[in-house]
Order: C-alpha cells, then structure tokens, then sequence
C-alpha cells in the first residue's frame, strides 16, 4: 500500500489531512493507523550581539542589543538582572520580541549585572551575553569633574589595587591593575617610568589610575617598540589623572605607529584630566571606531596636555573610518594645551564641546570638523608660533562631509573666542571660521549661515564652566598637565617633569619645533622613584592624612565608608586638601519693615560651594534645606516672614572637594504692625 500526503486547499497553516484507501480491500480502511508528524527543532538560535547601556538619568538603565536569529522562526529575548558586581542571583525582567529595554526604579550608581540570551519558539535557548552598567551618580566623578565624562563613577567602592614597581606586567605592576575586574582604584607606592612591552589595555569597567599618589617624580608611561598604542581603553566608567603617556620614535622602524592614549569602541563615562601625552607617531590622543551599532559617549578630556607629535604627525582625532561616527557624542575637551603640526583637533563625531583650551603654533587650522555634527566651540585661545602661516583661521568646516562623518549638515555655535586675527572676544566669532567644499580643497570663504546656531548645545549634569579667554593663559598654565602630586598629609606639592616645563616655555617665549624623534629635544627625563607614604592597612590613604581625618590607620574599612559630601574617604584622600569654605556677606542682618512677607537669605562663599540652611543650630548638614540658588559662590533663597517675628537661620556650605564650613548666622526681625490709637471721647 501507498501513502501520500500533500497540503492542499482543505488543510490549514497547521494540519494536513491524510486519506489512505485500501484497493484490495473495497476501500475499507478499518484496522490501519497512521501517524504523522515532523523532525523536534533542537537548534538553538544565536546569541544576541553588541549588548550595549548607558543610563538617561539617576534611575535608570536601557539596555540594547542585536538580536539572534533563527533558522526556523521568529526569536524574543530573555532579559535578567543582578545588583552588585559579582552578583549570583539573577531576576527575569522580561521576555521581549524587541531589541531595547529600559530598566527603572533603580539606585543612583549602583552597579547592576545584566545578562540577556535568545529564545526560539520551540523553547531552545542560546548561550548568555553579560554587561555591567550603573544608573548616573548623583556627584560627578571627582570634585570638580566638569562636562559629559563626569558621570563616570571609577572605580569608587572597589578594591584598592596598588602598583608597587614599574615591571611592563606581573604583580604590582600597572598591567595587573588594569586588566584586573571589578571596581578598582590604583594607586602608587613608586616613581618612574614603565617602559611597556605591549599596549596598556582598560577592557574591564570601573577603574581610577590616581596618578597623583605616585611619590617622587610620579610616573610615566612609554612605549616606543612596536605597532600598538600606549594606552588603550575598549570599556567604560573610567578616570585617569595625573599621569604621563608618550609614544616615540622607534629606531629603524619608523612605520611602527601607534597613539599615545586611544578610546575604540563601546567606550563611555570617562575622564581624562591632569595628563600630558606626548611625541605621537599617530595620534596623541584618538577616539575612533568602526561599528555603527556600538556606542562612544560621555566623554571629558580636561586640564592636560598635548604636545610634540612627531614630524607632521595629527595631534588629536575623533571619528571613525564610516559613519560610525553618527553614534559617538557628548565629548568635552576643556581646559586643555594643545601644541600640534595639525588636528588640534579633527573632530567628525555627532556632538563635542571644545571650551577653555590653548592652541599653539598649528600648522593647519586649529580645529577641523565636518559633516552633520553638532559643534561649541567657547572662549578659546588660538596662538600664533613659528610655524604659523600668516592669516591661517583657527576652524575650518568642511558642510558636505563624506563616509567618515555624521549624517546631515553641520550645526556650530561659536562664541568668545580669540586668535591671531581677532583679540577681542566680544566681537563678531563668525570670521573665525574657514568654509570648505571638501577635504583638501583649502580655505574658500566664511561658514554659511545655513550651519549657524545662536544658541549653545544643551547643558549636561556637570556643565563646564567657561570663563573669559582672555583669562586662560594666567588660570591654566601653572596648572595644566600632572603639574602636582599629593603629599601624605593630603597637600598639593609641584611635580612638573622638564618636558611638561619646556613645551610651556615654548608658548610662553613665542618659540618651538616639531621634532622627528623626540631625542632631539632631550627625551624622557629619569623620575625619582621617591619614597612611599607610610600606609599602614594598605588602603591607599597614609596613616598621617588618617590621623589627621580621625580615621584607623590601622583598618582599611574606613577608605570606603561615604563621607557627608558623598565621596568616600579614599576619593576625598585623592581629590586634595582644601581649605573649607569661608562664609561672607549673609544677609539679611538687620530689621524688616513692617509689612514685609519675604525676604531673601544670601551668603556669599570663597569657593564654589553647595549650601543649606535651617532654623535650628543643631542640624546636620544633610538635614537642612537647600538655597534654591547655589553651586557657585553665590547664594540665595527665599524664606516667608511675618510682621513682630525674629529669625535666626544657621547656614552651612560644603566645598566640591567635601569640605564643610563653619556655621554661619543670618539674624534678623520684621517689625509689628502698628496699633491704631483710638480716638478719644468728648
């Protein structure tokens, strides 16, 4: 007997109907069974790709990814989370058939433990794709951490991680520290300089190089053999301070290139401050990628230095090689010394901010740009050297842009910059900027008004704070680059090294090369390897800032009990000494009139400062009320009053590096209303 089955227009998506006849038996079909069915699917789809988060606010989390396939149908996403880094026990959030989720109602910096995995319809399941993320802090990265990098959290709460030689790996190296996981904080009980082997690698999230405990000459870090970078960072929430990086000519293989300090992919919440790279035989600083699915953000590049890259080598680029670039936003450059042939900097990324920085002796323009991105550009200072052509404007813009820029138009807001053909900052920023049809077509007239914006991008959590160009050689020169070390009893003490001196001497005396190899102007100078703080329970703060703190030398939990400024004891250790805030000028302080309802209650404090108020004299500081207008050095609120009423309001102000003041008082009165006499009788 024969069977056959096809689909045909009595069946339904799912069912086929079989008739079987018996032809030597009448057609009878008593007796026969049949059975059909089809191969179980036991495949399993692929896992999910480019699993990415970043955090909108202090609650939340989105989460998004690529999701797998399926050779048979159609695959959703099995979402879970854990709190805490190392974290077990997982929760399922959600299944979902999208490639998104945002996750609420969570705490401020918490770091969260996220891992997602495909699931086909017959319930096979692939193998799981895991990320660390945190929702944004609450306080930025370190006090006075400015611009979009400051919701970086480091390394705060982990473990300390302390580099005790200059060996390129090994334990106690600096290479131990940085591919070690889990939140960290390096700190330094030697000086000098590691000679790398191979390039630095950050690939493991929540990391602070504290470069400003090294003793000594602090340190270095060079690498001059070899096709890699100096330092390479692939993963986010990251601080480095304090440190100095530098490439090199390599002897006999000068087409062995690399940069001084690279971002590459899925980089974010980072900040790079108080640094110098240095002699580039690519780029002093890049951040590029090539996935347009992967997302670079959140980045601020501060108070440093960039100087001396080799021959006619870039100074500093950000982009990618396609538009990829149309993903990489939110990057400050403040505050910085840029000395460089060109590219000071090129920047094709969808959103920066370039405020408060120095460039000097640029060959090509100062800043190049392209493309639809969205460009500030406020109160910098743009200097004539001797490699200056005359005339040569410090921006040029290239509108149409190309495969390596962001889609769309360019959008630039300029305003008080100065340069060599204006000094002036109040006047006219528009002739500042050179307007190019394309790469290599040279200047050909002012920027359109087309790509002109009157108004400033949107401000971050942390704006910067920009202040005149005309200031920023007396306010940024003695202090920019790792000009400083900490002592150990918490005190700033100068620590600049001889090529730090020179370069800043090359701006100030009007004079100043670009070498081919950095030998011809002396080199990397030998650091003293000095001598460690005494630190008794190896908590990176020494036993003489403890005492001083009233903390156990002898314990090493207190490093990481929080302070009342939010900071905990380790980052108020790293962040300096400050004196506390000094209240003046308190208002008001003397009688009302009668009839007034309100008044305002005004103090004025010697440093940026965040400051509360409260009736009663013995109110923690967290206990008190907040003046609506504070965050700077002036500040005020409203309070209700009545008429015969005497107040006394206690005010108390804390620093940006965690320093409360002493009480002040605002003591004053309201006069009574006045009693009608009455009339007498006659």
């Amino acid at each position: 007997m024969t069977v056959s089955a096809r689909v045909g227009r009595w069946s339904n998506g799912n069912t086929v109907y079989v008739y079987v006849v018996d032809s030597n038996n009448d057609g009878n079909t008593t007796g026969y069974a049949v059975t059909l069915g089809t191969a179980a699917d036991t495949t399993a789809p692929t896992v999910p790709t480019v699993f990415g988060a970043e955090s909108p606010d202090t609650s939340s989390i989105a989460l998004s990814w690529i999701k797998g396939t399926d050779a048979v149908g159609p695959v959703t996403t099995d979402i879970e989370r854990c709190t805490g880094w190392g974290c077990t026990t997982y929760t399922s959030l959600q299944n979902t058939a999208a490639s998104n989720h945002t996750d609420t109602g969570l705490t401020s910096a918490q770091i969260y433990h996220y891992r997602i995995r495909s699931r086909d319809g017959a319930g096979n399941v692939s193998a799981y794709v895991e990320t660390y993320f945190n929702p944004r802090p609450t306080i930025p990265a370190f006090p006075g951490a400015e611009g979009a990098g400051a919701a970086s959290i480091g390394g705060r709460g982990g473990a300390i991680c302390r580099v005790t030689n200059l060996n390129d790996s090994g334990a106690g190296s600096l290479r131990a520290c940085t591919t070690a996981q889990g939140p960290r904080t390096v700190v330094f009980t030697v000086g000098g300089t590691i000679n790398l082997q191979s390039v630095l690698p950050i690939n493991n999230p929540y990391i602070t190089i504290a470069g400003q405990t090294a003793p000594g000459g602090g340190i270095a870090v060079s690498a001059k053999a070899g096709f890699f970078d100096v330092i390479g960072m692939n993963t986010h929430n990251i601080v480095i301070r304090y440190i100095r990086f530098a490439r090199g000519y390599y002897l006999n293989h000068p087409d062995e290139t690399g940069d001084t300090i690279s971002m590459f992919g899925p980089a974010n919440n980072i900040v790079i401050d108080h640094v110098s790279a240095r002699w580039a035989n690519d780029g002093n600083i890049d951040i590029w990628r090539d996935d347009i699915n992967e997302k670079t953000n959140n980045i601020s590049i501060s108070n440093s230095i960039f100087s001396e890259p080799l021959g006619d080598q870039k100074n500093i680029n950000f982009g990618a090689n396609n538009n990829a670039s149309e993903t990489i936003k939110n990057i400050d450059m403040h505050r910085n010394y840029l000395y460089g042939y060109e590219r000071n900097p090129l920047v094709t990324v969808k959103s920066f901010r370039f405020t408060n920085n120095l460039v000097y002796n640029y060959v090509w323009e100062g800043l190049n740009t392209g493309g639809g991105m969205s460009l500030d550009a406020i109160g910098n200072k743009f200097k004539a050297g001797p490699a200056y052509p005359s005339a040569r404007l410090p921006f040029r813009v290239f509108p149409m842009g190309g495969l390596t820029t962001p889609l769309g138009s360019p959008s630039i807001y300029v305003s008080g910059n100065v340069g060599p053909v204006t000094t002036d900052p109040a006047i006219d920023n528009w002739p500042l900027i050179s307007n190019s049809d394309g790469p290599g077509l040279g200047q050909n007239g002012l920027l359109g008004t087309q790509y002109r914006r009157t108004t400033p991008l949107p401000t971050l959590p942390w704006p910067v704070t920009v202040e005149p160009a005309t200031q920023i050689e007396s306010t940024l020169l003695p202090s920019v680059g790792p000009s400083r070390r900490l002592d150990c009893v918490g005190d700033w003490v100068g620590n600049r090294d001889a090529v730090d001196i020179r370069v800043l001497n090359n701006y100030t005396a009007d004079i100043g090369v670009f070498p081919t190899d950095e030998a011809t102007v002396g080199g990397l100078p030998v650091l003293d390897a000095g001598t460690p703080c005494t630190d008794t329970d190896a908590d990176g703060m020494p036993d003489a800032w403890e005492t001083a703190q009233g903390l156990n030398p002898n314990s090493s939990a207190d490093a990481l009990d929080v302070h009342a400024s939010g900071y905990t004891n380790l980052e108020r250790y790293l962040a300096g000494n400050s004196a506390k805030p000094v209240l003046s000028a308190i208002f008001p302080a003397s009688q009302h009139p009668a009839g007034t309802v309100a008044t305002s209650l005004q103090v004025t404090t010697s440093a940026n400062a965040t400051c509360r108020y409260s009736k009663s004299s013995t109110a923690t500081f967290g206990g008190m009320t907040p003046f609506s207008s504070t965050g700077s050095t002036v500040h005020s609120s409203t309070v209700t009053v009545e008429a015969g009423g005497s107040y006394r309001y206690h005010i108390k102000c804390l620093s940006t590096m965690g320093e409360l003041s002493d009480a002040g008082v605002a003591a004053f009165s309201v006069e009574p209303m006045p009693v009608r006499q009455r009339r007498g009788w006659r």
